[in-house]
């Protein structure tokens, strides 16, 4: 979901730990909040990308501006805001993934009741930010586009869309949607992390991780498996899980795609 944050990365070969073929490589550091913010990429001596990742210091929790930006563009106050996109060093180039498009939702989002907590939404998205940017209600084949899924080898297991394709389809993200198998309910589901994927005009576009803000300041250290499609369009690394982590040591926190295994296009 669309929102106000706090500064663009430059994609290039950046600062990191390690040598040519292996270490942690980071992208330029940002501000967020009242806090710092870069991504990174961890490559294995062999040269293949092991995980990929948005990591931010702890300060970044405050600060966070508090208008409900989403709202407004609901309610047809204000524009969607545009999403700030954090390009990845050179380093990641061998993964399937094209950079990480990250939301601060003071106010979240709809489901009420489900995803309306202060949270972060961090799509890691397999296309340009230029395509992304093109999902936009004032193309006439907006509908049309929103509604055409890729086939069903092409989606992560268990995922349905969130809604109409019409209505629900965030301009300058995506068409979100949902794991099935997690009982949405709003008297029963207890929101601190979840998982969505999205699509747009018959493409997997991105997996989004999202997480509220109270859980992350429990300082979590949480791993969980990313369900998968059994097919990809794109050749590269792809993840295979996911985790949310704080170091105590360096007082950071990430949100971070593991396990990235080579796959090939079909």
């Amino acid at each position: 979901m669309a929102v106000v944050l706090l500064g663009i990365l430059g994609l290039a070969g950046c600062s990191g730990d390690g040598d040519a073929a292996g270490g942690t490589f980071y992208g330029p550091e940002r501000s967020l909040g009242d806090g710092t913010a870069r991504t990174y990429v961890v490559v294995g001596s062999d040269g293949d990308p092991i995980e990929l990742g948005l990591r931010f210091t702890a300060a970044a929790l405050a600060g966070l501006p508090d208008r409900d930006a989403y709202g407004d563009a609901l309610a047809g106050r204000a524009p969607f805001p545009k999403a700030e996109v954090y390009e990845l060093p050179s380093q990641a180039g061998a993964t399937a993934y094209d950079h990480i498009a990250v939301d601060w939702l003071a106010h979240g989002h709809p489901p009420v009741g489900i995803f309306d907590e202060p949270h972060f939404d961090v799509r890691f998205y397999l296309r340009e930010p230029a395509a992304v940017a093109a999902i936009d209600p004032a193309d006439a084949e907006f509908a049309t586009k929103a509604a055409r899924f890729p086939a069903a080898e092409y989606l992560p297991r268990d995922y349905v869309p969130a809604g109409d394709p019409a209505t629900e389809t965030v301009p300058g993200a995506g068409l979100r949607w949902v794991d099935s198998a997690t009982p949405f309910h709003p008297q029963t589901y207890e929101f601190t992390q979840a998982v969505l994927a999205g699509t747009w005009d018959g493409e997997y576009l991105f997996a989004e991780p999202m997480v509220t803000r109270d859980w992350l300041l429990t300082e979590p250290d949480f791993a969980a498996e990313l369900k998968q499609p059994e097919a990809v369009r794109k050749s590269g690394h792809y993840a295979t899980g996911y985790a949310v982590r704080y170091d105590a040591a360096s007082r950071e926190y990430s949100i971070v795609l593991t396990g990235l295994t080579e796959r090939t296009a079909s």
